[in-house]
């Protein structure tokens, strides 16, 4: 429910939990235990008139249309990771719609950037002032990678990385390492 609260995130209640499992890690720079519950779940698109039983057996077989998975700290409830994905019929863009592309991707990319801006802000308060934007490009979503930089060097493995959809502006990947 934590997940569904996040309003920036690309996940409804179409997404159904399928399943998680808890574990432990050490973290390497600071020998710490940490514990982490991921959570995995599948999309399914038109299932208003199944009972919970038909849905489960449809998931069971197979039958989604795409996923998501998110990993929580198991005792703060701090949200570490998350992914979202749902599978299209991909078609050809026509030379119209691929010009009319370019000239919007400019606009979409500024406005994909202030979203995952203000997830970074949102969701890492205490990091985001210690991490700076790396650009990095991407096909099915603009890509935002903040590493920490500390007296003008980059630490690329203490970072933050933030995928928006091009087509809904909504978070589809969120890691923090």
């Amino acid at each position: 429910k934590k997940l569904r609260l996040v309003k920036e995130l690309d996940f409804d209640e179409k997404y159904k939990l399928t399943s998680s499992n808890l574990y432990q890690s050490t973290d390497l720079r600071s020998n710490e235990t940490k514990y982490y519950i991921n959570l995995y779940f599948t999309h399914m698109d038109n299932t208003e008139d199944l009972s919970e039983e038909k849905i489960n057996l449809k998931i069971a077989a197979g039958e989604g249309d795409g996923y998501a998975s998110a990993t929580l700290n198991a005792k703060t409830g701090e949200l570490i990771s998350f992914s979202s994905n749902i599978w299209g019929i991909p078609r050809p863009m026509s030379k119209a719609e691929d010009t009319a592309d370019e000239k919007q991707t400019k606009a979409k990319r500024e406005q994909a950037k202030k979203t995952a801006d203000a997830f970074v802000s949102k969701m890492q308060p205490e990091k985001v002032n210690k991490v700076k934007f790396m650009d990095d490009g991407s096909s099915d979503n603009f890509t935002f990678n903040y590493a920490r930089m500390e007296n003008g060097a980059y630490f690329i493995y203490d970072s933050i990385n933030v995928s928006v959809n091009k087509e809904n502006m909504k978070i589809s990947q969120y890691n923090c390492n």
